[in-house]
């Protein structure tokens, strides 16, 4: 048996790997104490938030195979497959969800931000403009579809999405981020140091998280 594939792994390297993957067969087994699949997928966005990825889709997966059609299950892991950056998958899971029967604008929006990173600059919009008509007051679908827009060079058009979710919540970190972008890009040094301003004083003061995240199972902010 040739051996020189394991020659470059530590002790230590190897002691580390068993263990991850001991803790992860702990959390996915513990996940089983939930009684509904909803209790499950909650604790699968716990162990995602704690840094444990491989047990977190572990335990969707396990709701997935139990419970096929729970729409819920694919959202989340769309959801936790994104942030994890595996964009073409979570197109995927994210499009099952709403072929099961979510319809829910973060839903679309959160499906357009891997159809940016994508490349799909075209079906993103389709998607943040799907988020809007389906809930006109979201400020996250609009400073979403304002960064679709900025990636495709539309300066004008991104600042008027900007715009919309600032009128929408102006404490919309990310739409004060998008604006200052398209006003540096514009010409308007003066403007874009005041939105940039703005936007580091959101940051602060949420550190780093104004509530606009992919879809995590809780409904999103009215506004």
């Amino acid at each position: 048996m040739d051996r020189s594939g394991f020659r470059s792994i530590s002790v230590p390297g190897f002691v580390a790997f068993c263990l991850a993957v001991s803790s992860a067969t702990v959390d996915a087994q513990e996940s089983q104490h939930f009684d509904d699949p909803r209790g499950q997928l909650k604790h699968a966005r716990e162990l995602f938030d704690k840094g444990k990825h491989i047990a977190a889709i572990d335990v969707v997966n396990d709701v997935i195979d139990h419970h096929p059609s729970v729409a819920e299950a694919y959202a989340t892991r769309g959801s936790l497959r994104q942030q994890a950056k595996k964009h073409e998958e979570a197109v995927e899971d994210l499009s099952k969800a709403i072929f099961l029967g979510m319809s829910r604008s973060e839903i679309y929006v959160t499906r357009a931000i891997s159809k940016t990173e994508l490349g799909d600059f075209t079906g993103a919009i389709a998607d943040c403009s799907t988020g809007i008509n389906l809930t006109s007051d979201s400020s996250f679908a609009y400073a979403i579809r304002g960064f679709v827009r900025l990636r495709q060079h539309e300066y004008k058009r991104a600042t008027a999405d900007a715009e919309m979710a600032i009128i929408l919540d102006d404490k919309c970190e990310m739409a004060y981020l998008c604006r200052a972008i398209c006003r540096l890009k514009e010409g308007d040094d003066v403007g874009a140091a005041e939105d940039f301003r703005k936007h580091k004083n959101l940051e602060t003061e949420s550190r780093g998280n104004d509530g606009y995240r992919a879809y995590d199972g809780q409904p999103f902010p009215a506004k």
